[in-house]
């Protein structure tokens, strides 16, 4: 009767680790990852997804592919991964944009930024940054309101890597508490509006601080401000928005790995083991400080309760502003 008990239960545990669930979640990956990008290559958006990919490969023996998938404000890019299965080979690396505030925005969202996808794990964050041409009269936010002040809005010009980015929202919000007005100028991506910083055709720009690195050690750009909650490590004497007397002025944008809605747990659980192991590498340590970012890791829940937070946080500022795109 043992025998035979003993034979029925093996009979059972062999066909519950050879049904296709199983089959599918404890071997994972099986086969090649995309991870969809919604952003041209060559951004920090692509670079910190390349490396992820990189380490992903090394460590499960299958290759994470990028698939740049920009336009559309990142949507073209996310929608492609909304659709995928839930099964762990379709994967979205993004900017926070793309998984919260869109919604907020994009009338016709084909999406919900909350709804739609599985959390997996942020990778870093990077602040907003007030920067400007080194030839401008004035060294911090408060000496640019005030010559905002008494220049006119007229003559001065807000630079933004786009409409409804962070640096669009941050810099909507810097006009507000400090009652100054710009003339706005959104730029498609950071490339072209690093541009017109270093050139002097813009008063300033509001955008994320990796771009600008380089060019504030070599003394062609200045930074105003941090809207972080503490100084850059590279630029110790920059005070932050918050320091500069604009309480609560906390601003970045932070870089995830998500998955589409209901995907399998034990995917998103090895998923975010390796993007929290990876953060620990001496490679991405260096990459993420050479670009200014900070490396974030966490939970799944982690990250979901950031995007609610994001969500709930620039709501009241894109109802003031009107933003709203079709």
């Amino acid at each position: 009767m043992r025998s035979t008990l003993k034979s029925i239960a093996l009979s059972i545990v062999a066909t519950i680790l050879s049904s296709p669930l199983m089959a599918q979640t404890s071997a994972y990956p099986a086969r090649d990852v995309t991870i969809v990008v919604p952003t041209p290559a060559g951004g920090p958006v692509d670079i910190l997804a390349r490396a992820l990919g990189n380490y992903l490969q090394t460590e499960t023996g299958q290759a994470f592919v990028v698939d740049n998938r920009p336009g559309a404000g990142a949507a073209i890019g996310a929608q492609r991964v909304v659709r995928s299965a839930p099964d762990g080979y379709t994967l979205l690396f993004a900017a926070s944009a793309s998984i919260t505030t869109d919604v907020l925005m994009y009338k016709s969202l084909p999406y919900d930024t909350l709804k739609d996808f599985t959390p997996i794990a942020i990778a870093a964050e990077t602040p907003v940054v007030v920067v400007a041409n080194a030839a401008l009269p004035a060294r911090d936010i408060k000496e640019l309101v005030a010559y905002a002040k008494a220049s006119g809005a007229t003559r001065l010009t807000m630079g933004t890597p786009g409409l409804g980015t962070k640096g669009d929202l941050a810099g909507k919000l810097l006009q507000q508490m400090t009652d100054t007005r710009f003339t706005e100028v959104p730029y498609k991506g950071s490339a072209p509006l690093m541009i017109d910083v270093l050139n002097g055709t813009l008063t300033a720009a509001v955008d994320l601080v990796p771009t600008y690195i380089p060019y504030v050690k070599d003394g062609t750009a200045r930074l105003l401000g941090v809207a972080g909650t503490r100084r850059l490590a590279d630029f110790p004497d920059v005070a932050t928005l918050i320091e500069q007397g604009l309480p609560g002025f906390e601003t970045s944008s932070f870089f995830s790995l998500n998955g589409p809605a209901k995907l399998d747990a034990p995917v998103v659980e090895t998923l975010n083991r390796l993007v929290n192991g990876w953060l620990k590498t001496d490679s991405a340590k260096s990459l993420l400080a050479t670009n200014g970012l900070t490396p974030v890791g966490g939970s799944s829940a982690d990250l979901r309760a950031r995007a609610v937070r994001e969500i709930e946080k620039w709501r009241p500022v894109v109802k003031a502003a009107g933003l709203s795109f079709d």
